[in-house]
């Protein structure tokens, strides 16, 4: 048999193996109308130029005939010779396609695939309210179109030789009488597609908690768009049909017309569209214009990828269905999109989390089943040519393959992850705390710091040790959080980092306000508005605690809740090397800052100058242009694209969780890992006030995301006590067992900016409140298994939310719905309060709940603090860091939350038990594990009395400050403390 079939099968196969492995995380479907109409013209060309350099003939190997050859055209003419044998005719031929029926419908099919893409695009724009897909369904309109080609070819005779040929045994004969039923390619088909809605209707992976509000019309528009383009689908695969199928074509000329015809359709679609862009770019608004015309690397890089990937499959296609037919091509593309969609969480399934829900395999065996019986050969199979039949034995292992993942995998555990996380953070902490305690000597702090560092403290490190052991500071040792923020400036010279320090704080619309030392004294700078001036007050009153032994010096910060400073990842690494050979020179012991620092300084004009460093990104998305321009260029967050909201993207979690749980807090705050962050926070979103640089610019910031160069500093909003941890008569601190049993939260929608185009859904606030309003869900619990038993394995179970309410009945509610534009605020409205907004309490009536939350707005959360404070166990979702950070430590001092909220409720299972029915069937009853609450409570509120308080945070602002200005010294090469070398003299 020639192998060019197999080839051309084989080369399908891999191409729809790639396209089905990397659509989820395209880049291209960012703009799927431009990705769509770039397909087009690539596949169009493809096909116009493959029948060009390669013409395809009109007979085919599954399905040639005799022609009628004359022997005299053999050269063997004589009086011997016979007549050609006659061609065949009357009732039983198929009627020949015309010339113009091609046209026809090759326009026909040049519509609906215009029709498709926008279908596409619609579903695309709220691909969160999408329902199973119902694709498989389109196969109908092919088998149909197969079966009635099919009824108007049986009654054409078959030569006599062809029959003679065959094998007359009991196999032949079964195979001739099933294969050729007229119902077998029917049935066939339909349990393929019976199987593959049944696979596809599988919730792989896990549900997002990406919101579709069901008060909108998107929830119930949207499944009636995807069964429209189901019903195109099918229309498109009918007619392509007609086109190429070559068991309708005798005519050679007809035949070999199609494939060209099919390229033109495509390229009738993309003009269409292309005429809609001009039209659409010529008249329409201006923002409206650039997002026509403005596209990333990473979008053009996938494209184009995708466009080729698509155009080379087409072409394995049309050559596929010239050897084996539309129909069972079209079976070889759902059967690879299916095995695809199981195969990947079954790889991928190291951990219970997220439970494989069951009938994957069955799925996917009904699907094999019907492949099967469409591959049954017929009795034109048995003269050599091309057959399904001949794939089945990679099907059988493809599915064996699944079988073998899907039952290795783990679905079990021993011990519950909670108490792993809680016993190795504990231990964790102890370790740390031998290492970052308080010293009993100046010297050891010299020491420790030395070690820890590599050079010598800065100047007036010895009064810092004092002011810091006068107020019974416990941490001396660690400020590697000072570090990190200030290595980087290492690389720019002193006059540099003054130069820049003036830059933003002489532009009064850079949203930075300056803060100016002299002498001694502390000053704000008189261009700072008046709205923003507390917090400049704040910081003011802290920094006069020490500000005497503080040399002069400039200070910018941040005046919005957003940070500001995120510089390109090849960049940071050319300034940390310089950095770190900057810091590696041996420093002198010159223990005083320069005398005549003050002219270094240029003062702050009265006239306004601007500066060009910011790019105001407000309303816009700020993830590909900030939010991840620190990770390497390989990394998931710069190459991956999760379009679909609609999944949780489990791979994105995976490196900093364990199971459900957030095991990895530091790494948690790596986007690198995570793509799907991008439209999970407003931050990222759609930020209401963001103005950010690349440039390393000296800005202080209360918080930051991952990725952003701000140098923290601890909140003024906290110094302050803006929210303080205050019990009184009238709202007090309850023991911890008289609370009320339930996770409490209450907020606005701050955390960012929704403009009319849905940005809310992702939103985490927005998401938070869902889900716990939500009773329509389930969601994944670890229950001891079998769940009718005491067993000690313990597997993730699904429950439904409504039984979860019963259990824990939330209170987490929003208190009003500010930054929305009308249509977005009366959607949240209708979503979150269709009966009334709930009433804002006191903040110290929080502290009779049990659970308490905290949650990131626009920026960190001001409330983290007080609630350490309190007696209750706060839990706490966030994105941005602040100068804490590794002071305070997860499941030892509060109950760490994956943005994706994806182990909420696991959560609180663990400590407050469950007793309800799961998903299936069966009752689970877990005991209450509330002593380990009790005691993260108890750690967090003592352990922020140690280290959280004003004084701590002064003490950390002096070592910050002292840093600063020994690496805004022009002598900073030379300046050290040294134990009984004359420090701590003036400045």
């Amino acid at each position: 048999m020639d192998r060019a079939p197999l080839l051309w099968v084989s080369g399908l196969f891999a191409c729809l193996l790639y396209i089905a492995s990397t659509l989820d995380t395209s880049f291209a479907f960012d703009r799927p109308v431009h990705s769509s109409i770039a397909v087009l013209i690539v596949c169009g060309a493809a096909l116009l130029l493959a029948q060009k350099i390669r013409p395809f003939h009109g007979t085919t190997v599954s399905n040639a005939h005799y022609a009628p050859i004359p022997l005299q055209d053999l050269q063997d003419g004589g009086a011997g010779s016979r007549p050609a044998s006659p061609v065949l005719e009357g009732p039983g031929e198929v009627a020949k396609p015309t010339l113009f029926g091609l046209r026809a419908r090759t326009v026909l099919v040049g519509l609906l695939l215009t029709a498709r893409i926008e279908v596409l695009r619609r579903v695309l724009q709220r691909v969160e309210c999408r329902g199973p897909s119902l694709t498989p369904l389109a196969l109908v309109f092919v088998a149909v179109a197969d079966w009635w080609q099919y009824r108007k070819m049986r009654q054409q005779p078959r030569d006599e030789e062809e029959v003679d040929e065959m094998e007359t045994t009991i196999y032949v004969e079964f195979a001739t009488t099933a294969g050729n039923s007229p119902l077998k390619t029917l049935f066939g088909v339909a349990i393929i597609i019976a199987g593959s809605i049944a696979a596809f209707s599988k919730p792989y992976p896990a549900l997002s908690t990406y919101i579709c509000p069901v008060t909108s019309t998107d929830s119930v528009l949207i499944p009636r768009l995807q069964t429209l383009g189901v019903f195109i689908d099918g229309l498109i695969g009918a007619l392509l049909f007609q086109l190429l199928d070559s068991k309708q074509k005798q005519h050679s000329r007809l035949s070999s017309m199609g494939v060209p015809y099919v390229g033109l359709a495509c390229l009738i679609s993309a003009t269409i569209w292309v005429v809609i862009g001009l039209s659409y770019y010529s008249f329409g608004p201006s923002d409206l214009r650039e997002w026509i015309s403005t596209h990333t690397q990473q979008y053009t890089g996938s494209a184009i990828k995708l466009a080729l990937a698509i155009s080379i499959a087409a072409l394995c296609a049309v050559r596929t269905i010239h050897y084996v037919g539309v129909l069972s091509t079209s079976v070889i593309v759902l059967f690879t999109a299916v095995f695809v969609y199981l195969f990947g969480p079954a790889w991928n399934h190291n951990h219970p989390f997220p439970p494989l829900p069951g009938g994957g395999i069955m799925s996917l065996l009904v699907a094999v089943i019907g492949f099967i019986v469409h591959a049954m050969p017929t009795a034109q199979s048995h003269r050599g040519k091309l057959s399904l039949w001949t794939f089945l034995p990679v099907v059988l292992f493809l599915f064996m393959l699944q079988v073998m993942f899907a039952y290795h995998g783990s679905s079990e555990v021993r011990y519950h992850p909670i108490d792993m996380l809680m016993y190795y953070a504990n231990e964790n902490h102890g370790k740390w705390l031998k290492h970052a305690g308080i010293n009993a000597t100046l010297f050891n702090a010299t020491t420790n710091y030395t070690a820890r560092y590599g050079r010598h403290p800065p100047p007036h490190f010895d009064d810092w040790y004092n002011y810091a052991v006068e107020r019974n500071t416990l941490i001396i040792d660690d400020f590697d959080n000072i570090y990190s923020d200030l290595l980087p400036f290492w690389a720019l010279s002193p006059a540099e980092i003054r130069q820049r320090t003036w830059e933003v704080i002489a532009d009064p619309d850079s949203g930075i306000g300056g803060i100016i030392i002299r002498e001694g004294k502390v000053s704000i700078s008189d261009n700072v508005p008046g709205t923003h001036r507390w917090m400049l007050d704040g910081v003011v009153e802290m920094i006069e605690k020490f500000s005497k032994w503080l040399p002069d010096m400039d200070l910018a910060f941040n005046l919005n809740d957003e940070c500001r400073v995120a510089v390109p990842y090849d960049e940071m690494n050319r300034i940390r090397d310089t950095a770190l050979t900057e810091r590696s020179r041996n420093p002198g012991v010159v223990s005083k800052f320069s005398s005549d620092r003050s002219k270094n300084w240029q003062a702050v004009p009265q006239e306004p100058v601007r500066t060009n460093r910011f790019q105001v990104m407000s309303f816009k998305s700020t993830w590909d242009e900030f939010g991840t321009v620190a990770c390497p260029p390989n990394s998931k967050a710069r190459t991956q694209r999760i379009w679909d909201v609609s999944k949780l993207c489990t791979d994105c979690a995976v490196p900093h969780s364990l199971g459900g749980y957030l095991a990895n807090w530091t790494l948690a705050a790596d986007v690198c890992h995570q793509p799907d962050l991008a439209r999970l926070h407003g931050f990222y979103t759609s930020p209401a006030a963001f103005s950010g640089t690349h440039d390393l610019m000296p800005i202080f910031s209360q918080g930051k995301a991952s990725g952003y160069n701000d140098i923290l500093y601890p909140s003024a909003w906290n110094y302050v006590e803006k929210a303080v941890y205050a019990p009184n008569d009238e709202y007090p601190d309850p023991p911890f067992e008289e609370k009320d049993p339930t996770l409490f939260w209450r907020g606005s929608t701050t955390e960012g900016m929704s403009t009319g185009h849905g940005e809310w859904r992702g939103m985490a606030r927005q998401r938070l409140v869902h889900e716990a309003m939500n009773t329509s869900s389930t969601h994944a619990l670890l229950l001891p298994w079998p769940i009718s038993n005491n067993y000690k394995k313990q597997r993730y179970a699904l429950v439904a939310a409504s039984e979860l309410h019963a259990n824990f009945a939330p209170d987490v509610q929003f208190v009003s719905y500010p930054r929305c534009f009308e249509a977005d605020c009366n959607e949240q409205f209708a979503e979150f309060a269709p009966r009334e907004v709930a009433a804002p309490i006191d903040f110290q009536g929080t502290w009779r709940y049990r659970y308490i939350l905290d949650a990131d707005g626009a920026g960190f959360s001001g409330r983290f603090i007080p609630f350490l404070r309190s007696g209750s166990v706060p839990f706490k979702m966030a994105l941005f860091r602040e100068w804490l950070d590794g002071r305070v430590v997860p499941w030892v001092h509060f109950v760490p939350l994956d943005l994706r909220l994806q182990g909420l409720w696991a959560t609180l299972a663990f400590f407050e038990g469950f007793n309800g029915t799961v998903v299936g069937g069966g009752r689970a009853v877990v005991g209450e594990r509330r002593r380990h609450a009790e005691r993260i409570a108890r750690e967090g509120r003592e352990w922020a009395e140690k280290v959280l308080r004003r004084e701590d945070m002064e003490v950390y602002m002096f070592r910050l400050l002292l840093e600063w200005g020994r690496l805004t010294d022009d002598r900073r090469d030379e300046l050290g403390f040294v134990v009984g070398g004359g420090g701590g003299g003036g400045s």
